[in-house]
């Protein structure tokens, strides 16, 4: 029998390189672990090898943490080419796949057009929201109207109204493609309804609705091939969506301020389609962490979900004016002890790159990482 010596990486395992440190992104656990960036560059470098003794010997620790945790296995030469690398390649097959739609007492008229035009451009996902107390009778017009279409997920933001709950909750056990109902600015967090597979939550929550909130943190990552791969080319937030506000104000997302038309003067599906297709409104689809400052070094990038406004420079690469909550260049939090702001290590030069002052950023690791 053929010696089994070749490495080879799963291959459903990501891995990232950061600045100071790496991660595996471990998509049949959900997981994600933190490990060395010379272990990734191990792995890139032996991948698809026969391992020496001396090569053996050299990485052993590195071999022994990759085959527990199932990152790696060893097989023979001639079963490499039947184990072939899954693809980073990402499409969908529609224009728009979230629709975000403001809604209120008294604008709710526009919605059974607002729904057909997405969805005439491959929509399937939708977000209802409203900045005001929004009736209940107003929620389940809107799902009547919407019995029959081929909707994948409805969400609802709305603002909590005691009278409304217990309705609410009867609503998202009656239609199966509820997925979230969040009632915003109650007096506690709780479920008032958990769902099952993902489908049917009710929950009240203290925060105010805000689409501007702009901190990042663990609740806003992902791990799954879908979102790693998406993210490689695109920003995942502003990617394929479509907003349109109580006026009918068309817009990427809500946070934005760029708006492309209103609803209401559209006529017909070809203008829609023509408005969701021009270069402009698609603008910030592009602008993915590895081409954004400081966030291409960070090895979150790529499980990381943004709503900050990006800028783009002119050589079309992308940066962000507020700086974000974690510091990839030290591994550390803002609020962790030895946090230090990103831009008190280094300079934005002339042309909007950031400069590391590197002995400053080793002099901090030594002292938070090895002393």
């Amino acid at each position: 029998m053929e010696n089994k010596n070749f490495l080879k990486k799963i291959s459903n395992i990501k891995y990232i390189k950061g600045y100071n440190r790496g991660i595996i992104l471990d998509f049949m656990r959900n997981d994600f672990v933190y490990v060395p960036n010379s272990l990734i560059d191990f792995v890139d470098q032996f991948n698809n090898s026969h391992i020496k003794q001396k090569v053996y010997e050299q990485y052993e620790s590195y071999i022994s943490f990759l085959l527990q945790k199932e990152f790696i296995f060893f097989c023979s030469k001639d079963e490499i080419d039947l184990l072939p690398e899954t693809s980073d390649d990402w499409d969908y097959p529609s224009l728009i796949s979230n629709g975000f739609i403001e809604i209120t007492n008294e604008t709710t008229n526009n919605v059974k057009k607002e729904v057909s035009y997405l969805e005439g451009v491959g929509c399937d996902h939708f977000v209802f929201y409203s900045f005001e107390e929004v009736d209940s009778d107003i929620v389940e017009n809107i799902m009547k109207l919407l019995e029959g279409e081929l909707i994948s997920s409805i969400n609802f933001f709305l603002q909590y109204k005691s009278s409304n709950s217990k309705f609410l909750v009867e609503l998202a056990d009656k239609y199966s493609n509820i997925q979230n109902i969040i009632l915003f600015g109650a007096n506690e967090n709780i479920f008032l309804k958990k769902g099952k597979y993902r489908m049917g939550y009710v929950v009240k929550s203290t925060s105010n609705l805000d689409f501007d909130y702009g901190e990042i943190d663990f609740s806003l990552f992902n791990i799954n091939i879908t979102h790693f791969t998406e993210s490689l080319n695109h920003n995942v937030y502003f990617n394929r969506k479509c907003t349109i506000e109580k006026d009918g104000t068309i817009k990427n997302a809500p946070n934005l301020r760029e708006s492309f038309g209103n609803i209401n003067y559209v006529e017909n599906i070809d203008d829609f389609r023509n408005i969701i297709g021009s270069k402009d409104f698609q603008k910030y689809w592009y602008s993915c962490k590895d081409q954004c400052e400081i966030c291409k070094v960070c090895e979150y990038r790529n499980m990381c979900t943004d709503n900050r406004i990006p800028s783009q420079k002119l050589d079309g690469t992308w940066f962000y004016g507020s700086e974000c909550n974690y510091n990839p260049y030290i591994s550390k939090w803002r609020g962790e002890e030895g946090f230090v702001s990103v831009f008190d290590l280094g300079v934005l030069d002339q042309n909007l790159d950031f400069v590391e002052n590197t002995g400053l950023i080793e002099s901090i690791n030594h002292k938070l990482w090895e002393d």
